[in-house]
C-alpha cells in the first residue's frame, strides 16, 4: 500500500516537471546576429594599410631603441656584461645589460636586454660578383628605459631577424625574415604612436622579385587604421605583379587577412586557399578563382558575409615595405655599448 505522503510527493514532483518543460509555443529561436556596420570605412584601403603596417613588424625598432637608450648610460647605470647569466638564455658571445638603476637625474634602467649579432660581408658592389651581406640578429628582453619620465625604450619578449643581400651593378637581390614575439615601443624605438605587440613572422624578398609572406598577429598600442581597427591577423602570401610567374595569380594573394575593431569584432577577408591544388575539390570553389577578390566575413559567423571585396595591393610595392637593416646594424659590441660615443 502506497503511503499518502509518498503519493503527494510524487504528484508534486510531476507538477514541477510539467512547469519546467518548454512547450513548442514558448520556444523562441535564437536571433541572427546583425552584422556591424562598415559605413564610412574604405574597406579596401583598410586591408591594404594592414599589410603595409605588418611589413614594419621587424626587429629594427627594438635594436635601434636599445642602442639609443644606451647612449644615455652613466657609469654603472646600467651594468653591462658579456656572456650568459643564470636566468637569461643568450649565446655565449652575446651582450647584456641587466640592472634596476636610477641616476637621480631622471634616467632609469629597469630589467634587461640581451642581444647578439653576426655579420659576414664580402666583395665589392662595383664588381661583377657584387657585394654580399649575410647578417643575423637575436634579442631577448624585459626592459624599460625612461628619461625624465618619458618611455624611450621598452622591449618585452624575444625577436630575431636575418638578411641576405647581393648588390652588383644593375643587380640587387635580397631576402629578409623576422620573428617578433613580444612588445616593442618607446620614442627611441618606433616613435610615440607606433608601438606594437606581436607574434608575427614575416618573410620578404626584393630587388629582382618582390614577395611578402606574413603569419601571425599584431596589436598596435595607439595607432588605429581609419580610426577604428587596432589589430591584424593573417596567413598570407603576396606576389608583386611585376614579379609574378606563370603559375602565380597576379591579381590577388593567397590566404586571408583579418582586422579587429575596438569593439573586438574581427573582419576576415578570405582569398585563394594557400594550397588549393592539394585540397581535393577545393580548386573548384568560387574562392579559388583568380579574380582579384576575396569574401569578407564577420569572424565566428561564417554564414554571414559582407560580400566580395577587391582590394588593390599593387600600391604596397611602390613604397618601402621593408626597412632593410644595413650591414653596420648587425654589429653592436660590448665596447660600443660601454662607450656609446665611439
Amino acid at each position: 500500500m502506497i503511503s499518502p505522503m509518498l503519493l503527494i510527493s510524487v504528484l508534486v514532483s510531476c507538477e514541477e516537471k510539467k512547469e519546467d518543460e518548454v512547450t513548442v509555443e514558448a520556444y523562441v529561436p535564437p536571433q541572427e546576429l546583425e552584422l556591424p556596420s562598415l559605413d564610412g570605412i574604405d574597406v579596401n584601403t583598410a586591408f591594404t594599410e594592414a599589410i603595409t603596417l605588418v611589413g614594419k613588424v621587424q626587429l629594427n625598432p627594438a635594436w635601434k631603441g636599445n642602442r639609443e637608450a644606451l647612449s644615455y648610460k652613466r657609469p654603472s647605470c646600467p651594468d653591462i656584461y658579456v656572456g650568459m647569466t643564470d636566468d637569461i638564455e643568450i649565446p655565449t658571445n652575446g651582450v647584456i645589460w641587466n640592472d634596476f638603476c636610477n641616476t637621480g637625474t631622471g634616467l632609469e634602467f629597469s630589467g634587461y636586454t640581451a642581444w647578439v649579432g653576426t655579420l659576414e660581408q664580402s666583395g665589392d658592389i662595383e664588381s661583377p660578383e657584387g657585394n654580399i651581406i649575410n647578417g643575423t640578429r637575436q634579442m631577448s628582453g624585459q626592459a624599460l628605459v625612461r628619461v625624465s619620465g618619458e618611455n624611450i625604450y621598452e622591449f618585452k619578449g624575444t625577436g630575431q631577424d636575418a638578411l641576405y643581400r647581393v648588390q652588383a651593378p644593375n643587380y640587387d637581390r635580397w631576402t629578409y625574415s623576422a620573428t617578433i614575439n613580444g612588445t616593442i615601443q618607446g620614442s627611441q624605438a618606433n616613435g610615440e604612436d607606433a608601438g606594437f605587440r606581436s607574434d608575427m613572422y614575416i618573410y620578404a624578398t626584393g630587388g629582382d622579385a618582390n614577395t611578402l609572406e606574413a603569419r601571425g598577429n599584431v596589436f598596435w598600442k595607439q595607432h588605429r587604421i581609419q580610426n577604428r581597427f587596432d589589430s591584424a591577423a593573417m596567413d598570407i602570401l603576396l606576389v608583386d605583379p611585376a614579379s609574378a610567374g606563370p603559375d602565380d595569380c597576379a591579381l590577388e594573394p593567397k590566404g586571408w587577412i583579418g582586422i579587429r575593431d575596438e569593439n573586438s569584432f574581427w573582419y576576415d577577408l578570405v582569398f585563394m586557399p594557400m594550397d588549393a591544388e592539394d585540397d581535393a575539390g577545393y580548386e573548384d570553389e568560387d574562392r579559388s578563382q583568380c579574380d582579384g577578390c576575396g569574401t569578407l566575413y564577420l569572424r565566428g559567423n561564417e554564414t554571414q558575409a559582407y560580400g566580395e571585396i577587391c582590394p588593390d595591393f599593387s600600391s604596397i610595392w611602390t613604397e618601402t615595405l621593408i626597412d632593410l637593416p644595413q650591414a653596420e646594424d648587425f654589429v653592436f659590441t660590448f665596447q660600443q655599448a660601454q662607450n656609446p660615443e665611439q
